[in-house]
């Protein structure tokens, strides 16, 4: 089911998805609908796949399996991430939280990182740091295999923090630990391509060079023209009349390619 999923031949997924349900047991119907959410999701219907794990959960709360609940919880909130409702994503990591230390305590520390990185994604990065800070004092005497989304944790927060030096230092730990794991590949991919906000040469024979900073104001004209009236702009492109740059003043469009990353915290054009 899973290969026909990455083939993208849906029909045919939820074919073997649904047949694995039929084997009878209650976990295996629960995993089928789990998977079958996967189906909507992976075409970007995130209600349809929000609908149908939402009768996973009710099924397994009904059949008391809670573990399949915990993973459904982190799916919800995973979606909720996408759709940009860190309010909702939040809310299902604190269920997902609580079951665990209802049900399964002694696993608490391994999960707790989960919804700090929800946390995260939610901008709320004391609690976060908090959640890691209790984490890390549980899991200081296990190995780097149960530490490994505590690490991934202490990550997030330096990379959501700004501080891509400390960040590029945590994610290329944990990548030399978990040389298999292309998640982590993949964010230390992210970060290098980022890692010029710190201004120091990551390849090459300069690596470890630090650039010197100058210091540079980001403002609108008239907050500039305020503080230093005597300025003058020098005023190009127009033809005649028109600026041929019109249209892209007004969208939000960066440059030929466009932007990689989007925080909507600022307008793309803002400065």
């Amino acid at each position: 089911g899973l290969m026909h999923l990455h083939k993208r031949e849906y029909d045919k997924a939820e074919r073997y998805f649904l047949k694995y349900g039929e084997l009878g047991e209650k976990t295996a119907k629960s995993i089928s609908r789990a998977d079958l959410a996967l189906i909507p999701l992976s075409q970007g219907k995130y209600n349809l796949a929000l609908k149908i794990l939402g009768q996973g959960i009710a099924a397994d709360e009904l059949d008391k399996l809670h573990l399949q609940q915990v993973m459904k919880y982190e799916q919800v909130a995973n979606i909720h991430v996408e759709k940009k409702e860190f309010g909702r994503a939040m809310q299902y990591g604190q269920r997902m939280v609580s079951l665990v230390a209802q049900v399964y305590p002694e696993i608490l520390p391994v999960v707790k990182p989960v919804y700090g990185y929800f946390l995260v994604k939610a901008g709320e990065l004391d609690s976060a740091q908090k959640i890691s800070d209790e984490v890390g004092e549980a899991l200081k005497d296990k190995s780097d295999t149960e530490k490994s989304l505590w690490y991934f944790l202490r990550f997030t927060i330096k990379y959501a923090r700004g501080d891509m030096d400390q960040a590029l230092k945590e994610i290329g730990e944990q990548a030399e630990r978990e040389k298999n794991d292309l998640k982590i590949r993949y964010w230390l991919a992210v970060t290098y391509l980022e890692s010029d906000m710190i201004g120091e040469a990551v390849q090459g024979p300069l690596k470890g060079a630090k650039l010197e900073y100058l210091p540079a104001l980001h403002t609108v004209w008239a907050d500039w023209k305020a503080q230093h009236p005597d300025t003058v702009a020098i005023k190009k492109g127009f033809v005649g009349p028109l600026d041929p740059y019109s249209y892209y003043y007004k969208n939000a469009d960066l440059g030929v390619l466009g932007e990689s990353r989007f925080d909507e915290r600022v307008y793309p054009k803002g400065y």
